[in-house]
């Protein structure tokens, strides 16, 4: 019986210890397998975007994160191309590039730049961006009908020109929710619409929507300064949808065309900014009219007017005459606000016609003519 009892200690003993080991083998498996995967991913992926026309740099590769992620660094990262997406292409480098995976959570792919990063869009100068923080956030997988998505955030960012010498842009936050749906139907599915008096470069473009969520907090605009109301925008906001025919190839004009043609609509369900005592929430809804410039009606609901007209004019920003008759007019249409305490809320309707947008019937200003770029 003793005998017995003592083998059974050794057997309790050997199981004690080898039990954390085989654990942690099979976790140094599992990481060992997600990240071999993850960097097989990645350079799939570079594989296919040159296959496509793009450019792409990618140096030494480091793998990290055990136990409990599948982390790959790549070291100075560089994408340029999509001339077929945009006129003059875009480019975009980092110093470092991470990519993320959480093995408790691999659903998500974390993507994280180190260093300054730099852009530039369609043929202009390269503009920076430095933040204390940035990731972008992708789904690892997707269903036949899911939308693609990205969530972008970033923290103490500051947007200039290459050298980041001034910020054309500041913001002390700043998270990107951007969405696109496409059809469902499968391939063939614009071909079938040919036949439907549809024109033949919308014949070839799906029906889709993309959505755009972007919330940013002590916003500073260089050239959009008006010391009476403060330094900074307190809040920036903006929630849209585009929907029709989306541009996908060469044929920028064209398409773009062709977009207008299908109805293609800018829903702008809510643009929110907060300066000082001036509140300001907008909405409505863009098009495309026959000269390719923007058209549309809105409405805007303004809160704190008195008081912005009353620092603007202790500022010496407008002439006191001029606020003195805006007030007015602004009096008349005011109503009190549903928050008990709180100043008088103003609901104005807005119409964009022939590059002109007027107040009411009242012409308010002239729009700058938007120049689309011309086809490669």
């Amino acid at each position: 019986m003793l005998r017995m009892r003592r083998s059974l200690r050794r057997r309790l003993l050997v199981l004690l210890i080898l039990t954390p080991l085989l654990a942690i083998g099979v976790e140094a498996v599992v990481w060992l397998v997600a990240t071999r995967q993850l960097e097989a991913a990645f350079r799939g992926w570079v594989a296919t975007r040159r296959a496509e026309g793009w450019q792409v740099a990618a140096g030494e590769e480091r793998l990290g994160g055990w136990p409990f992620a599948a982390i790959l660094t790549v070291a100075g990262f560089a994408i340029s191309g999509g001339q077929n997406l945009v006129p003059g292409g875009l480019a975009w480098r980092t110093r470092d590039l991470a990519l993320h995976l959480d093995l408790l959570a691999p659903d998500r792919l974390l993507v994280q730049p180190a260093g300054i990063e730099h852009f530039r869009l369609a043929g202009s100068s390269e503009v920076a961006l430095a933040a204390s923080r940035v990731e972008a956030t992708l789904p690892t997988s997707a269903g036949p009908d899911a939308a693609e998505q990205i969530d972008i955030t970033a923290a103490d960012a500051h947007l200039g020109a290459a050298g980041l010498a001034s910020d054309l842009v500041r913001a002390a936050s700043l998270t990107i929710h951007a969405s696109l749906e496409q059809p469902s139907g499968g391939a063939g599915s614009g071909t079938a619409r040919a036949g439907l008096g549809v024109p033949p470069a919308m014949a070839e473009m799906e029906r889709s929507s993309v959505s755009l969520r972007l919330d940013a907090t002590k916003v500073a605009i260089a050239g959009a300064r008006l010391p009476a109301l403060g330094p900074d925008l307190a809040l920036v906001s903006l929630s849209a949808v585009m929907t029709g025919p989306l541009p996908s190839g060469p044929a920028w004009a064209v398409e773009l065309g062709a977009w207008r043609d299908g109805g293609g609509t800018l829903t702008v369900r809510d643009l929110s900014l907060v300066w000082g005592p001036l509140a300001v929430g907008a909405a409505g809804r863009l098009a495309l009219d026959q000269a390719m410039q923007p058209a549309g009606n809105g409405t805007a609901r303004i809160v704190g007017y008195a008081e912005t007209l009353d620092a603007l004019v202790a500022d010496g920003s407008i002439g006191r005459g001029a606020a003195t008759a805006v007030k007015a007019v602004l009096m008349l249409l005011a109503r009190p606000s549903a928050t008990a305490g709180a100043p008088p809320e103003v609901d104005v309707p807005l119409h964009l016609e022939d590059r002109t947008l007027s107040v009411g019937t009242i012409p308010l200003l002239k729009i700058p003519e938007v120049s689309w770029p011309s086809d490669p």
